[in-house]
């Protein structure tokens, strides 16, 4: 029996065939949403994840789910170096589109809420629509303004809830412009709301001082990656031995990333018997791991100078006890002390915002699952 097409491809956004693991995440994100509808005045939310822990299937999920609510949501994808409060403005004129075709109605007084955000940004929305009135207190303030505004047209289109705006990978953001949006959306949250935008990113996404509702995305269990590779196995009447689910369970380290490159490199062939047994699993580390590291790890190291690099491998040997003095220390810096003063100090900046590391409290960690393990076999 041919096993048919293989239905497990990993890479970036792509959603896997079965999403397991993440039902107490989906129900958070939906009940946030759900009671800003109902008028209930909530922090903004983040949702947080390492790279390789499936942050863009997620929002995409969070959006599928709230658009059967009555919410029109939209994921705008924030590239490096893109602008955010822009992109927020985007996302808000594709709502408005979408919304006023439902309603039947005029989008133009959300569109002129939109553009005036992109003009209050510094730069403009090709919209055929004058913008709104800027008034006062710069983008943050025009973009709270633009949320009321959006979540009254709900409220007088007898919609459950209004436009919201997920925006994959703010940890491109600077940390002024994340704090700013964040804001916007705590100060329109403080009065029934039918509109908000979500950030996700990297942990520490959140600024500092910034109260915030976070939603993160941890590892998988051992029973979420099994149900995530046994389901589209029967579904392909693809018999896979209890034996290779517990290999890849094992060596996957429960990411979700590595789940699917690992299964989708044992999948028999055309010609081959419709099988998996862990032997198949066992050839398919190597090949998910030669991918991991020509997709994910290369590109990295090789755009990283010789004082990133010790950082990166000092954060990795340091493991649970990276923190940054104990990590200028074991790179032998003299003010490791005194971080102000440390010449590592801007370069561990740097690292951060280009999402390699991010900071959790005191702690460095690394950004990129089994990146540590990758270091030490080189």
């Amino acid at each position: 029996m041919s096993s048919g097409p293989n239905p497990f491809e990993a890479g970036d956004g792509v959603r896997p065939p079965a999403l397991t693991g993440r039902d107490a995440e989906l129900t958070e994100v939906i009940r946030h949403l759900l009671a800003l509808a109902d008028g209930v005045a909530m922090p903004p939310l983040l949702v947080t994840a390492r790279h390789g822990m499936g942050k863009t299937v997620f929002l995409h999920e969070v959006a599928r789910q709230v658009r059967s609510h009555g919410w029109s949501p939209v994921v705008v994808p924030l590239g490096a170096g893109g602008e955010l409060m822009l992109e927020v403005a985007r996302g808000l004129a594709a709502a408005a589109l979408h919304r006023a075709r439902r309603a039947g109605r005029s989008p133009a007084p959300q569109l002129a809420e939109a553009r005036a955000l992109a003009i209050a940004a510094g730069a403009d929305l090709p919209l055929d629509t004058p913008p709104a009135d800027l008034g006062a207190g710069g983008p943050s303030a025009v973009l709270a303004g633009a949320l009321r505004a959006a979540g009254r047209a709900a409220t007088d289109d007898d919609l459950r809830g209004g436009p919201v705006v997920l925006i994959d990978d703010a940890h491109h953001a600077p940390a002024d412009d994340r704090r700013a949006v964040l804001d916007a959306v705590a100060s329109a949250g403080r009065e029934p709301s039918r509109a908000t935008v979500v950030l996700c990113g990297l942990p520490g996404t959140i600024p500092r001082g910034t109260v915030c509702s976070e939603v993160g995305l941890p590892r998988l269990d051992a029973a979420a990656v099994v149900d995530a590779v046994r389901r589209p196995c029967e579904a392909a009447g693809v018999a896979i031995d209890e034996a290779a689910l517990r290999a890849i369970a094992r060596r996957c380290a429960g990411v979700p990333w590595f789940v699917q490159a690992m299964a989708g490199a044992a999948w028999p062939g055309p010609t081959a018997p419709a099988r998996i047994t862990a032997d198949d699993v066992l050839g398919s580390v190597l090949a998910a791991e030669y991918a991991l590291a020509t997709r994910f790890f290369g590109p990295v190291l090789d755009s990283l100078d010789a004082d990133e690099t010790r950082i990166v491998r000092g954060v990795a040997d340091l493991g649970e006890q990276a923190t940054f003095p104990a990590v200028a220390h074991l790179l032998g810096d003299p003010d490791w002390f005194t971080p102000e003063r440390s010449a590592l100090a801007p370069r561990c900046g740097t690292l951060v915002r280009r999402g390699v590391l991010y900071p959790d409290g005191e702690r460095l960690c690394l950004a990129l699952p089994l990146l540590d393990r990758y270091l030490r076999s080189r």
